[in-house]
């Protein structure tokens, strides 16, 4: 859903197959899929109307696609089969992710132009994977990815490359959401742990437990994963109790 009420996902068809579509001033759109294919999901809107998801192909697998200015043009995969878009910005640019020639999972960002990936963060040759959640306004992608040690630990891709979000000694971290300001929210387990926290990094790289920053909390409540962050700091988490929304308290 964008800023500005926008929605998209997929809807059965007359004919059965489902298909992209997009909602805006009442009116549910069918977007149809790319040519030779009979099923197309959406999954991220603009303000704009612009929409990215994936569609079937006329051979095997599915490719994310970006739909703009009535059409639905085919982002690729990188010669690979299956790359579905997963997050849009206003500018248009798109992140997701792509299963390779070579059968391993990255990520991309497609910039209006052509796609980029996002690099590992030197996972061993064979064990690359890399899941995308977010982009925002400046082009920077946050996700989780495979380390060198086989660990999956969240990251944020900008400025060409990627970075990982760990600060030592979790046992694995994920990233779900990101604001324009570079602020990530997510989760992580700490090594010998069985819970997992919600937590949030800064644009500086500082990682916070969310549950160490709730005054009077109340009694057996954990946060267990941060799912969005507002520019101004504002964090819907998913708690042992329920979806919660923190708000930060700016001191005078």
């Amino acid at each position: 859903m964008s800023a500005c009420g926008k929605v998209t996902g997929w809807a059965n068809t007359a004919a059965g197959p489902e298909h992209a579509f997009l909602y805006e001033d009442g009116v549910m759109k069918d977007l149809g899929t790319l040519a030779g294919a009979n099923f197309s999901s959406g999954s991220a809107v603009n303000s704009r109307g612009q929409v990215t998801g994936f569609s079937g192909i006329s051979g095997n697998g599915f490719h994310a696609f970006l739909y703009t200015g009535g059409t639905m043009v085919d982002l690729g995969a990188f010669g690979g089969d299956i790359s579905p878009g997963r997050a849009i910005n206003e500018a248009g640019q798109v992140a997701g992710q792509y299963r390779g020639a070579d059968g391993q999972t990255r990520g991309f960002i497609y910039d209006g132009t052509s796609m980029s990936d996002l690099g590992t963060l030197g996972a061993l040759p064979g064990a690359e994977f890399v899941g995308v959640e977010a982009i925002n306004e400046s082009g920077h992608v946050t996700g989780v990815a495979v380390t060198a040690g086989g660990l999956t630990h969240a990251f944020i891709y900008r400025g060409g490359q990627m970075y990982d979000l760990d600060p030592g000694g979790l046992k694995f971290s994920r990233a779900a959401g990101l604001n324009d300001k570079s602020q990530v929210v997510g989760t992580m387990l700490f090594a010998g742990g069985n819970v997992e926290h919600a937590v949030t990094w800064l644009p500086d790289g500082e990682m916070i437990d969310l549950n160490m920053r709730i005054p009077r909390a109340p009694r057996g409540m954990l946060l267990i994963e941060g799912l969005a962050v507002a520019d101004n700091g504002a964090i819907v988490a998913r708690a042992n109790t329920g979806l919660v929304l923190l708000k930060p308290v700016h001191k005078k």
